[in-house]
């Protein structure tokens, strides 16, 4: 039996809780109240195209990747020594002003 990785991000995790409570509450309000045919058709409705555009926009942003991991395949190359560097090599040659001279020996005018 092949292994199978599903990655989800974040947000869609949120997209669907926030779908099933969504459901939840016009399901009890078409049980639960009177309405007319005309307002759960618009409660149902705007439920598919929350789901629709949900699914629509978690695959046009590739929200949710399926890998099939196989044995056979290389793991992939973890480095085995984290790369270090001094904060001075991210320096701009010449900017090393913490404050502009000015506001440093201006006196203060009330």
């Amino acid at each position: 039996m092949p292994d199978i990785h599903v990655r989800i991000q974040r947000w869609v995790v949120w997209w669907i809780c926030l779908g099933f409570a969504c459901g939840l509450i016009a399901v009890a309000n078409i049980l639960g109240r009177g309405l007319s045919h005309e307002q759960e058709t618009v409660l149902l409705v705007v439920g598919g195209l929350h789901w629709l555009l949900g699914g629509l926009v978690c695959w046009a942003l590739g929200a949710v990747q399926v890998e099939n991991l196989d044995e056979s395949a290389p793991a992939p190359q973890v480095p085995s020594e984290n790369e270090w560097h001094p904060a001075s090599d991210f320096v701009i040659p010449g900017a090393r002003h913490l404050l502009p001279p000015d506001l440093t020996l201006r006196p203060h005018r009330h």
